[in-house]
C-alpha cells in the first residue's frame, strides 16, 4: 500500500533555507502598547493611580507613557494639582511622552488658577506671574509668608517640569475679587521689610 505524499508549499517571499525570524523586543512593545491600551480602563481608574504605576516602573504603565497616545485615559485638573506638589511625581514627569506632557500641563491650565501674589524683590514690589523661574527661586530662598508658600511650591515644580514656557502659560488671579488677599500680602511684606531694615541699621 502507498503512503499518500506530502506536498509542502513555500511561503511567499521565503526561501526554504531562510529561517523564520523571531520576533524582536520592538515588536513585543508594539504588542504590549497594543493590549495595555485594550486594557487601559480596567488597568487604571485614575490619572493618579497611572503616575503611581510608573514611579513603580510597571511595565504596563511605562509602555502607555511612552506611547504617544495620551487620549486613552481622562486627565483631572485637581489630580494634576496634587501631583505636582509630591517629590516622586517630579521623576515620572520626564518619563513621559510629549504627547502626555502636554496634556498634564493643558489639564492644569485649564483647570486651575493660581493667585497672583504680590512680592518683593529687592526694592521693588511685583507679582508672582512677572516673574522668571530663576526669580521664583531666589524668592524660595527669602523668609516667604506661609500664605504663598504652597503656591510658591507650584510654580516651581512647573517651572522645573516645564520651563519658563510652561511658567507663562499658568492662568493667574486674585485670591477674592476684590484682591484684598493681595494688598494684605503687600502690606505685611512690606512691614516686614521695614523691621528687617530698622534691626539691621541698629545693629550698625
Amino acid at each position: 500500500m502507498n503512503e499518500p505524499r506530502i506536498t509542502v508549499l513555500p511561503i511567499p517571499g521565503v526561501s526554504a533555507a531562510t529561517p523564520l525570524e523571531e520576533p524582536s523586543q520592538s515588536d513585543f512593545a508594539v504588542q504590549e502598547v497594543a493590549q495595555a491600551r485594550e486594557n487601559e480602563g480596567d488597568a487604571f481608574s485614575s490619572f493618579w493611580e497611572f503616575a503611581v504605576a510608573i514611579n513603580r516602573s510597571e511595565p504596563v504603565a511605562l509602555a502607555l507613557a511612552r506611547n504617544g497616545a495620551s487620549d486613552v485615559l481622562p486627565i483631572e485638573a485637581a489630580d494634576v494639582r496634587k501631583l505636582l506638589g509630591t517629590v516622586w511625581f517630579r521623576g515620572v514627569v520626564p518619563r513621559l511622552s510629549e504627547a502626555w506632557k502636554s496634556r498634564v500641563l493643558d489639564a492644569f491650565v485649564d483647570g486651575v488658577t493660581v493667585p497672583n501674589h504680590y512680592v518683593r524683590r529687592g526694592k521693588q514690589s511685583v507679582h508672582v506671574s512677572e516673574m522668571s523661574y530663576q526669580d521664583l527661586l531666589e524668592l524660595a530662598k527669602t523668609s516667604t509668608l506661609a500664605a504663598i508658600r504652597p503656591d510658591l511650591d507650584l510654580l516651581l515644580a512647573i517651572g522645573r517640569l516645564w520651563g519658563e514656557d510652561g511658567l507663562r502659560r499658568v492662568r493667574f488671579a486674585d485670591a477674592t475679587p476684590n484682591g484684598t488677599p493681595t494688598m494684605l500680602v503687600e502690606l505685611l511684606q512690606g512691614m516686614l521689610y521695614r523691621t528687617s531694615t530698622s534691626a539691621a541699621d541698629e545693629q550698625r
